[in-house]
C-alpha cells in the first residue's frame, strides 16, 4: 500500500492509495520534486521503483498546502536490470537505469536510448542536477569497479569527470549524489558492504576523499550496503546538504551540513525511530514489531529560509520516501511515504509516530577533519638511508675535521626534510618534528633547557662543541672534559645522555630551541608537523645528581615548569596545533614523588588553555594501568603502546577524560615484522566502538628510531623473507593504511589487506621457521646442563694454578680498533675481489699485531682483537642457522654508532664452529692467557630483531645450546679463559617488578648457564655487562655463576659497587676504569683515583682492571695511550698491596 504521513497540520493522517503494481523486493527507489508550479497550484512529486517483473513503475502526486493529491500509479513500459535514478530539468523528467546488456540508458517520455557506458552487472545508478543548471550527472559502477559517470551538458552526453578507481569491490554498495554550481561541487555519499560510510567530493576538476568531513561515528546497526539518499539546497545564507541512510533497527538516520562562504561546516546528527502506540495502522510499512530490514531510500527537498536561529534550526517540508519489507507484517513489499517538518528541532511538531533522537555526540563540530581516524608516527630514524648522518658527523670539525660545522648542519637539515617528505608521501597525518638529533634527543633538551653542567660552560665552547662535549667528551686546545653518563633508553638498545643536575640548578630556555626551529623548518617547506618533546617528569626522573651533589631531580619540577611553559608558548606562536609530550616513565613502578609530580605539572599546562598547543601525553614500552591516577583528565590526547600491552586498552579508555583522544599504538616501533593488519585494525576498531572515530588516532607503538630506514635498500634479501619485513618507511605506509581502513572501510584498502594476509600466511607456514631437530634437542635438556661441575671456590683454585695471574690483573673487554684497512679487506672479500685464503692470512697478521701490542703494553690476559668480526651479534648470526641478514638495515645505538641487527626468522642451531679457528691461532702466537670471545644468548637475542611468533625464552634457549657447543670446542682448542658477553641482560629486564620480571630472569639466567656450564673447572668463564644498574636484580647476576664479571662503571657512582659487598659476592669483578665511548684519554692519576674508589667497596683479590667496554670504535693512538695509563695504574696498586 502507498501511504502518506503528514505532520504539517499537527494531526497524524494516513492516506492509502490502492495500486495494482507490486514493488520488487529490495527494489531501488528514486524520487524528484518539481521546483516549478505544475499548473494545479502546487508542485509535482514523482516516485519510481521496479515491479516484481523489473518494470519501471512511477507514482505521481501533487503537493499543495502541505497535502498530497491526485495519486497515480503507472508503468513506464521500460525494464531495468538493476539500478534506477531520476532527474528533472525544467519540465523534463528523465529516468536512468541499466538494460539487460548492462548499458546505462535513459528514458524520456517513453523513449529509451543507450548513453554509451557499460556498467557492472547489478550496479546501482544515481543522478543529480547541480543547482542553478540544466546539467545532469549520472553515476554508476563500471566493470572495473570504479565509480564512473556521464554528464549531460544541456546538449550532448559526455564523459566529463574522471572515475574513482577502486571505489567498490562489487555491486553491494549504494551511493547518493548531490551537486551545486558556481562553483561546481559534487558530493557522493555511500555505505559499503563492510558497513562503513564514506564521501568523495569533486571540486576544481578532481576527486578527493572527504570521508573525514562526516560526523563520526554514525549510528550503530548501520546496514551493509545500506539504502542511502542525498539532498542539497542553497539560499542567500549558504548551502545545505543532507545524507540519509537506513539501519537494521528500524531507523532512518541523517547527517546534515550547513556551510556558508568562509564559515566552517556545521554538522547536525539525528535519528528517527518507529515508536509503538503512535497511531500506526497494521498497514504501516514501518512496522512496530520488525522495523526496517531492507529496502531503498530516497528523498527530495526544498528549503525555506530559517524561521529562527535558536534554540534550533527549522526547515520546511522535506518528504522522505521509504520502500521496505516488514518481515512479520507483510508478505509482499510495500511503499511508505512520510513527511518530515522542522527536522532539527525536537520540541516542535508532531512527528506522526516518528520521533527524532539526537545523538549524544556533539551537534556542532568546528573541525570536520577531526571526524576521522588520524594516523601518527611518534618519531623517525635519524641516520638516513645510507647512514648519512653518521658519515657527516664523524667527518665534522670536532671529529674527523673533513667538513665544517656549517656543512654538518646543512646535511642534517637535508635529512630532516627528506624524512618528513617520506612520511608525507605515505599519507601520515601527524608527522613528528623535533625528534631529530645530531647525537641524542635528550641531550637536545639538556642544552635547550640550560641544564648544562658548569664544566661544559666554563671554557666558552660554542654551541655545537658544547653539545658534542657532553655526548662524547672534549680533549682539545687545553680543554679536557669527559662526557656525561650514557644509559639505555628503557629496555631498548638505544642509549641516551643522562641529565645531570646541581644542587643550585637553574633552567633557562634557549633563544631558539631545536624543536621550534625544526617545526618552522618543516612549515617553511610546506609540511605540517607535530613537535615532539620529552615531558618534564620524564626529563627529571631519568636524570641524576652530579658528582658530589645531593639534589633529588624531581624536586626541580617547580623550577623547570616555567621553561616548558615558554617552550610550549613558542611552539603555539610558531603555529603548532598539537605537541607530542613524551612521558614514558609512566610505564615504570614510579616512586611516590615522581608519580605525584604529574598532577601539578599537567594542571599547570591545562591552566594555560589556548596559550599553548593541544598536548598528546605519550607513553610506550609498557602498560600504564598501574599509574592511571597520574593521568590528566583534561588533556587533549593520551598515547599507549598496544603492541607491547594490548590488554590495557579497555582500562585506559575507561580512565580517559570525556573529551580526551586515544592514540592507539598498533604498528610496532621496535621490530621489523610486517604489521598484522587484521589484528591492528581490530584493535583500533575496538577503541572506536568506545570513543568514536573523532577520538581515536592510529599510531606507531613508539618512535621508529629503533627500526631501519627502508626495506627498499635491501637488494640482496631473499624475496620470500623480505616479504615478511617492514622497516620505518614501510611502517609509515602501514599506519596510513590502517587509519584509512578504519575510516573509509576495508574496501578502500582491499588490495593491501589481501596482500598483508597472504604475507602472514606465507610466513606462518614456511619451512624456514621450524626445525624439528632443534626442538628435539631442547626437549632433552636436564637440570644438570645448567650447572658447573663445582662451586666457585674449587674452580678459582684450579684457575689460579693454571693462569698464574698477578693481583689486579689487567685485560680488555674484547675488541680492538676496527681500522679502515680492516673494513676494506672485509669489503673486498664480500665483493669477491680477494679469496678466502687471502683474507684469512690478513686476519692472522692482524691477530699477530694485536698480540704484540698487548705484550708491549704489559696486559695480563690477552684478546685476539676480533679483526674478523663485523659486529658482536651479526658475526655469530651469520654462522648460525635460523638467521637472516641485511646490507643497509642500520639502527642507531648511540651518537653516531650504528648497528645492523640480524633477524631471527626460524629455529636456531650451530652448523659448525664459529670462532675456534681465530682463537686457536691467537693462542699459538701468544705468551699470555688468551680469552675466547663470545656473545651470550640473551644479547644475541636482544640485539637481533627477534621472532614475534615464538616466545623469547624459546629463542634464548636455542642460542644457549648453540653457544654451549662453541664454548666446549674453544676449551678443546686450548682456550683457558672464555668470555660470554651479556651486555643486554639488563636491557631485557621487564620495566616493572613482578611475575613477568621474575620469569624473564629465570629463563635468561638459564640460557647463560646452559651456554657456559659444559666446561671443566679450570676454564675461567667471564661475562661483561654494559650500563647495568643491577642493584634491583643482583641475585640474578650472582646466579649466572660467572667466575669474573666486568661491568661498565667509569661514569657511574662507585657507590653502586656497594651491592657486591652487601650481598657478599664471592667471585671476581672488573668495574670499567675509563669510558671507551669517548676519544678522550684518561690520565694515569684519574684511573688510580677510580681504582681507589673501587677498593672502598671491593676486596683487592676480587678486582680486575679493564676498560668499560670493547675498543672497536676507537683509534689506535688514543687506545694505546689509555691502556698504558691503565696498566701503569694497576702496577702501582699491585706494588702498594705487595708491601
Amino acid at each position: 500500500m502507498l501511504q502518506s504521513r503528514d505532520g504539517s497540520e499537527g494531526t497524524p493522517g494516513l492516506i492509502t492509495v490502492e495500486r495494482s503494481i507490486t514493488p520488487k523486493k529490495n527494489s531501488p527507489l528514486a524520487a524528484v520534486y518539481s521546483r516549478q508550479d505544475n499548473g494545479k497550484g502546487g508542485r509535482e512529486i514523482a516516485i519510481s521503483y521496479l515491479s516484481d517483473k523489473n518494470a519501471i513503475v512511477t507514482v505521481m502526486c501533487n503537493h499543495r498546502d502541505s497535502k498530497y493529491f491526485d495519486w497515480t500509479t503507472t508503468s513506464t513500459g521500460s525494464e531495468s536490470s538493476s539500478g534506477l535514478a531520476m532527474a528533472r530539468t525544467n519540465t523534463t523528467l528523465r529516468r536512468f537505469f541499466l538494460d539487460t546488456d548492462c548499458f546505462v540508458v535513459q528514458e524520456v517520455g517513453g523513449e529509451v536510448s543507450r548513453l554509451g557506458p557499460i556498467a557492472m552487472p547489478k550496479s546501482p545508478v544515481a543522478a543529480t542536477v547541480p543547482l542553478g543548471t540544466s546539467d545532469i550527472h549520472v553515476f554508476f559502477l563500471s566493470a572495473d569497479k570504479a565509480l564512473s559517470s556521464i554528464t549531460f551538458n544541456g546538449k550532448v552526453w559526455i564523459e566529463e569527470m574522471p572515475a574513482i578507481d577502486g571505489f567498490a569491490s562489487g555491486p553491494d554498495i549504494n551511493f547518493a549524489v548531490a551537486a551545486w554550481s558556481d562553483p561546481s561541487i559534487i558530493r557522493v555519499f555511500y555505505i559499503d558492504e563492510h558497513k562503513v560510510p564514506g564521501e568523495w567530493t569533486f571540486e576544481n576538476g578532481a576527486w578527493a576523499n572527504t570521508t573525514r568531513s562526516l560526523a563520526q561515528p554514525l549510528v550503530n546497526g548501520i546496514k551493509a550496503g545500506s539504502a542511502v539518499a542525498a539532498s542539497r539546497s542553497a539560499d542567500g545564507t549558504g548551502r545545505y546538504l543532507e545524507y540519509f541512510y537506513a539501519t537494521d533497527g528500524g531507523h532512518i538516520n541523517y547527517l546534515s551540513r550547513t556551510f556558508a562562504s568562509g564559515d566552517p561546516f556545521q554538522l547536525e546528527f539525528a535519528s528517527f525511530e518507529t515508536q509503538k502506540g503512535k497511531g500506526l495502522s497494521v498497514h504501516s510499512i514501518i512496522g512496530t514489531t520488525s522495523g526496517i530490514v531492507s529496502g531503498a531510500l530516497a528523498f527530495i527537498a526544498y528549503r525555506k529560509a530559517p524561521q529562527q536561529r535558536a534554540p534550533c534550526l527549522w526547515y520546511k517540508a522535506i518528504p522522505i520516501i521509504e520502500a521496505a519489507f516488514a518481515i512479520e507484517r507483510h508478505k509482499e513489499p510495500q511503499i511508505g511515504f512520510f513527511v518530515r517538518i522542522e527536522a532539527l528541532c525536537v520540541e516542535v511538531g508532531d512527528w506522526t509516530g516518528l520521533e527524532p533522537h539526537l545523538s549524544t555526540d556533539p551537534l556542532h563540530v568546528s573541525d570536520p577533519a577531526g571526524k576521522m581516524v588520524q594516523s601518527a608516527i611518534l618519531g623517525f630514524p635519524r641516520m638516513g638511508e645510507l647512514r648519512d648522518l653518521k658519515k657527516a658527523t664523524e667527518a665534522s670539525e670536532d671529529w674527523g675535521g673533513k667538513i665544517s660545522k656549517s656543512d654538518l648542519l646543512t646535511e642534517a637539515k637535508r635529512l630532516r626534510l627528506a624524512h618528513w617528505k617520506i612520511q608525507q608521501a605515505a599519507g601520515v597525518d601527524s608527522i613528528p618534528s623535533g625528534d631529530f638529533a645530531l647525537y641524542d634527543h635528550v641531550l637536545n633538551h639538556i642544552q635547550d633547557f640550560g641544564a648544562v653542567p658548569p664544566r661544559y660552560t666554563k671554557d666558552g665552547l660554542d654551541t655545537v662543541d658544547q653539545y658534542f662535549a657532553m655526548g662524547r667528551g672534549h680533549q682539545k686546545d687545553g680543554i679536557d672534559v669527559p662526557s656525561l653518563e650514557m644509559v639505555k633508553w628503557f629496555d631498548s638498545n638505544y642509549h641516551y645522555v643522562k641529565p645531570t643536575f646541581q644542587d643550585n640548578q637553574t633552567f633557562s630556555l634557549a633563544e631558539t630551541p631545536k624543536v621550534v626551529s625544526d617545526f618552522l623548518e618543516a612549515k617553511e617547506a610546506g609540511i605540517k608537523t607535530r613537535p615532539v618533546i620529552v615531558g618534564p617528569v620524564t626529563f627529571l626522573h631519568l636524570g641524576k645528581a652530579d658528582r658530589e651533589q645531593s639534589v633529588d631531580p624531581i624536586d626541580l619540577l617547580e623550577k623547570l615548569l616555567p621553561v616548558y611553559e615558554q617552550l610550549l608558548a613558542k611552539l603555539k606562536e610558531a603555529g603548532a596545533e598539537t605537541v607530542q609530550i613524551d612521558e614514558p616513565v609512566l610505564v615504570f613502578d614510579l616512586p611516590a614523588k615522581s608519580k605525584n609530580a604529574f598532577k601539578p605539572a599537567y594542571e599547570k599546562f591545562a591552566s594555560l588553555g589556548a596559550k599553548i598547543p593541544n598536548l598528546v601525553l605519550t607513553t610506550y614500552f609498557g602498560d600504564i594501568v598501574h599509574n592511571l591516577e597520574a593521568l590528566p583528565k583534561d588533556i587533549y590526547g593520551v598515547h599507549v603502546d598496544l603492541v607491547r600491552n594490548p590488554e590495557q586498552l579497555d582500562t585506559v579508555v575507561g580512565a580517559l577524560g570525556p573529551k580526551t583522544v586515544l592514540s592507539a599504538g598498533v604498528v610496532d616501533g621496535r621490530n621489523i615484522w610486517k604489521t598484522n593488519f587484521k589484528r591492528a585494525i581490530e584493535t583500533v576498531e575496538a577503541a572506536i566502538q568506545k570513543l568514536g572515530k573523532d577520538r581515536v588516532i592510529a599510531a606507531t607503538s613508539s618512535s621508529l628510531l629503533h627500526t631501519p630506514h627502508t626495506l627498499a635498500s635491501e637488494k640482496k634479501l631473499d624475496p620470500e623473507i623480505a616479504d615478511w619485513f617492514s622497516f620505518a618507511s614501510e611502517k609509515a605506509v602501514e599506519i596510513a593504511i590502517i587509519a584509512k581502513a578504519v575510516t573509509e572501510g576495508p574496501a578502500a584498502v582491499r588490495e593491501q589487506l589481501e596482500a598483508n594476509a597472504k604475507s602472514m600466511q606465507a610466513r606462518a607456514t614456511s619451512s624456514r621457521t621450524n626445525d624439528p631437530k632443534v626442538k628435539e634437542r631442547q626437549s632433552k635438556i636436564t637440570e644438570q646442563d645448567y650447572k658447573r661441575k663445582n662451586e666457585f671456590p674449587a674452580r678459582i683454585e684450579q684457575q689460579q694454578k693454571k693462569l698464574n695471574l698477578p693481583l689486579f690483573p689487567t685485560t680488555t673487554i674484547g675488541s680492538f680498533p676496527q681500522t679502515k684497512e680492516i673494513r676494506g679487506y672485509r669489503n673486498k672479500l664480500t665483493k669477491g675481489e680477494i679469496t678466502a685464503e687471502q683474507y684469512d692470512k690478513y686476519i692472522e697478521k692482524e691477530i699477530q699485531d694485536n698480540v704484540k701490542i698487548q705484550e708491549e703494553l704489559g696486559l695480563d690476559v690477552f684478546v685476539h682483537g676480533e679483526p674478523e668480526r663485523n659486529d658482536m651479534v651479526q658475526f655469530f648470526g651469520e654462522r648460525l642457522d635460523g638467521y637472516a641478514f641485511t646490507t643497509h638495515a642500520w639502527v642507531q645505538s648511540y651518537g653516531s654508532r650504528c648497528v645492523r641487527p640480524p633477524i631471527i626468522v626460524g629455529d636456531i642451531s650451530r652448523p659448525a664452529p664459529m670462532t675456534v679457528k681465530e682463537s686457536k691461532y691467537a693462542v699459538s702466537v701468544s705468551s699470555k692467557p688468551m680469552k675466547g670471545m663470545l656473545t651470550g644468548p640473551v644479547t644475541c637475542l636482544r640485539w637481533s630483531f627477534p621472532r614475534d611468533d615464538v616466545h623469547q625464552s624459546v629463542q634464548a634457549e636455542q642460542l644457549g645450546l648453540a653457544l654451549r657447543d662453541e664454548v666446549i670446542d674453544l676449551e678443546k682448542a686450548g682456550i683457558d679463559v672464555i668470555q660470554i658477553d651479556e651486555p643486554a641482560l639488563r636491557e631485557g629486564l621487564p620495566l616493572r617488578s613482578g611475575e613477568e620480571r621474575t620469569k624473564y630472569l629465570d629463563w635468561a639466567v638459564k640460557a647463560f648457564r646452559l651456554s657456559a656450564s659444559g666446561v671443566e673447572d679450570a676454564t675461567q668463564i667471564h661475562s661483561h655487562f654494559c650500563y647495568s644498574e643491577f642493584q634491583d636484580f643482583f641475585y640474578a647476576i650472582a646466579a649466572l655463576d660467572a667466575d669474573v664479571l666486568s661491568i661498565e662503571n667509569s661514569k657511574s657512582d662507585a657507590k653502586l659497587l656497594k651491592v657486591f659487598v652487601d650481598e657478599a659476592y664471592p667471585r671476581h669483578i672488573g668495574p670499567g676504569v675509563y669510558d671507551i665511548h669517548s676519544p678522550r684519554v684518561p690520565s694515569e692519576q684519574e684511573i688510580k683515583d677510580r681504582i681507589a674508589e673501587m677498593l672502598q667497596h671491593l676486596k683487592p683479590e676480587q678486582l680486575w682492571i679493564d676498560p668499560d667496554c670493547g675498543l672497536k670504535t676507537r683509534q689506535w693512538k688514543e687506545t694505546k695511550e689509555a691502556l698504558i695509563n691503565m696498566v701503569n695504574a694497576a702496577k702501582a696498586f699491585r706494588a702498594q698491596y705487595a708491601k
